[in-house]
């Protein structure tokens, strides 16, 4: 009988604990770091680097070769996703990370 309830209590507690990253929850705190790049897409990756930080197409030819790279730093949480999703659409692999690592 005492080992029923050690299992029980056992699952009970397993199931409380928290699985998976912790959510981002400070705004405007956060970089973008570009880490890989389908090499199918690439023209059109830089295209979308030029658009995000506005830059010429030697920068960002520039930042596509020095990877992985902060595309942009100090930004909040809304918009890192939406700029991950951009660059997500061309086969980029995209990290949000804090910027008190």
């Amino acid at each position: 009988m005492a080992i029923w309830i050690y299992s029980v209590l056992f699952v009970k507690d397993k199931s409380k604990t928290a699985v998976g990253p912790k959510p981002v929850i400070n705004d405007g705190n956060l970089d973008l770091v570009l880490t890989a790049i389908h090499k199918d897409y690439v023209f059109y990756v830089m295209q979308e680097i030029r658009l995000i930080i506005n830059c010429n197409l030697f920068q960002a030819k520039r930042i596509i070769k020095n990877m992985p790279f902060r595309l942009l730093s100090g930004i909040d949480n809304d918009s890192a996703q939406e700029i991950k999703k951009r660059l997500e659409r061309w086969g980029c692999s995209v990290n949000i990370t804090d910027k008190e690592y």
